[in-house]
């Protein structure tokens, strides 16, 4: 018992007057430029989604899309610039089943679409992004309707 409490006292004093040396932390010191803000705003754009980054906007903006230009309006009336950003819309395909959905194929602007009644496609079409949603299928037309523009169209 005499020996266990002169190395207890012996382990406690060593502890005590060791020489205690850190390493410095080589990721997270003055010359890094990395401090706590840096760190907590990286991760606040990480945990956040929607928040757009620098290099995305500067992607964004030098888009050129390869859509041609197309328009629905006649070659005679540029008045409006909306009607000049209008998809050229053809209906190439119609199914009609009696045991399942109508589809319909669309071509819009060299683009083809697969729908279903009820659905919605979106397309990026003169740097704008249209919506397309199939509102009705018959065996005679098909109804759809052009959400930037709120216009209903029937292809036959």
């Amino acid at each position: 018992m005499k020996y266990l409490s002169i190395l207890l006292f012996f382990c406690t004093v060593s502890l005590a007057f060791a020489e205690h040396t850190e390493q410095k932390n080589q990721v997270y010191n003055q010359k890094s430029q990395l401090t706590a803000e840096n760190i907590n705003q990286a991760v606040q754009i990480l945990r956040n989604p929607t928040l757009m980054s620098g290099n995305f906007r500067q992607a964004l903006k030098n888009i050129k899309p390869g859509i041609p230009t197309a328009s629905a309006a006649t070659p005679f009336s540029n008045d409006d610039r909306e009607e000049d950003d209008m998809p050229f819309i053809e209906l190439v395909a119609k199914v009609m089943a009696k045991d399942k959905p109508s589809t319909i194929v669309l071509k819009v602007n060299d683009h083809t679409l697969h729908l279903t009644e009820g659905n919605t496609a979106s397309q990026l079409v003169n740097r704008k992004i249209v919506n397309i949603r199939v509102d009705e299928i018959t065996d005679s037309y098909v109804k759809i309707y052009l959400s930037p523009f709120e216009q209903v169209m029937v292809l036959q």
